[in-house]
């Protein structure tokens, strides 16, 4: 039974430690659970004050471990072993992948696609779930970085609208973006959506080059070279509110 709740401040953030009194214990067990809950369990006579004291000693444990805690949860939350199903449909290419693991007694993870033969393979430690999904990842990023380098040449060679450095990154909250140098960056994740909706936001970082901002100039020159911007904009927001998790957490 919880006989108390304590307030600790770690210095990056505040946690609440539910304290329980237990005939059986002998000294005082501080623990961290699965979900990220902290607990005391204190044996009779020892008082609050002093299990308070015991907490700020155990800052530093606590911050260290909490950090660990959080990300075994979100890796278990989205284990490659419960999303890897057969076929597996990335919208860019407009066909399925079937997905091959190779075990080989080495001490990494790949990841590729045969185009040709429409696989995705893993190969190496295929039983780590963990380190199949970094695999995934970089070959999602490798993959991007180089269809979307001669995607967007071809566009800005279209449009007439030179630009600078192609990168592609992982991101959650942002299709897209651009420097005042002609820079633009793309979110990878764009690979598991139609090869339309990547020309939008491509076009419409193109544009940006030419109006840094949303203006009634920007649109118009958008909708220059992309008559049905707003459908395709439209079709982005709604297949992204679909995505599954474990794609959105890719990093």
């Amino acid at each position: 039974m919880v006989q108390a709740r304590l307030i600790l401040d770690l210095g990056t953030e505040i946690v609440e430690c539910a304290v329980k009194r237990s005939p059986r214990a002998r000294y005082l067990r501080l623990k961290i659970q699965p979900s990220g809950e902290v607990s005391l369990t204190i044996p009779y006579g020892v008082t609050l004050t002093e299990a308070e004291a015991f907490l700020q000693r155990q800052t530093a444990w606590l911050r260290r471990n909490l950090i660990e805690v959080r990300r075994r949860k979100r890796e278990q939350r989205y284990s490659p072993a419960d999303y890897f199903t057969q076929p597996l449909t990335l919208s860019f290419f407009d066909n399925p992948f079937s997905v091959v693991y190779e075990w080989k007694p080495v001490p990494w993870t790949g990841a590729r696609f045969a185009m040709e033969e429409q696989k995705l393979i893993f190969s190496g430690q295929v039983l780590d779930p963990i380190g199949i999904r970094d695999a995934f990842a970089q070959l999602i990023l490798r993959t991007a970085q180089q269809e979307f380098s001669v995607m967007l040449a071809r566009l800005s060679e279209q449009c007439g609208i030179p630009c600078g450095k192609v990168s592609c990154r992982m991101q959650t909250r942002r299709w897209g973006s651009c420097s005042s140098n002609g820079n633009i960056s793309l979110n990878a994740q764009l690979l598991f959506y139609p090869a339309e909706c990547a020309e939008y936001v491509m076009v419409h970082e193109l544009c940006h080059l030419l109006h840094m901002d949303h203006s009634p100039a920007f649109w118009e020159e958008v909708a220059r070279f992309i008559p049905d911007w707003k459908a395709r904009r439209s079709q982005l927001n709604r297949l992204s509110r679909k995505l599954p998790a474990y794609l959105r957490h890719l990093k």
